[in-house]
């Protein structure tokens, strides 16, 4: 799996590539380390360019980034999921433990967004 951070203003957007394989939760946590500060709390995971083999690893990778930003007081949203990889979340109710946005752009715009619940 391939994973390139970048800053966009008040966002951290990390945008995960390639096949996720078993081991990749260690390996990503070691590289977003340096990348989460609290002063950028508003993480986006863009999983658009994921192939949908090892969708079951993508989750603990996902849980690994969250914990990460949860740390630092921070909020996460993932957006770009392919057709097969939301049917995994929705089959396996993951879509309940991750907030889900269709992009980039509205995920950004779902930071200031108030839900009432």
């Amino acid at each position: 799996m391939n994973c390139e951070v970048e800053h966009q203003d008040d966002f951290l957007i990390i945008k995960l590539s390639g096949t996720v394989r078993s081991n990749e939760r260690l390996l990503i946590k070691r590289s977003l380390l340096s990348s989460l500060q609290p002063s950028c709390p508003k993480v986006i995971v863009d999983l658009g360019g994921l192939r949908s083999g090892g969708a079951g690893y993508c989750v603990g990778v996902l849980n690994t980034i969250k914990k990460e930003v949860h740390l630092i007081g921070g909020k996460m949203k993932i957006c770009s999921l392919s057709q097969a990889i939301a049917h995994y979340f929705q089959e396996n109710r993951l879509d309940e433990m991750f907030e889900i946005e269709p992009s980039i752009e509205e995920a950004k715009r779902g930071f200031f967004e108030v839900k009432n619940d």
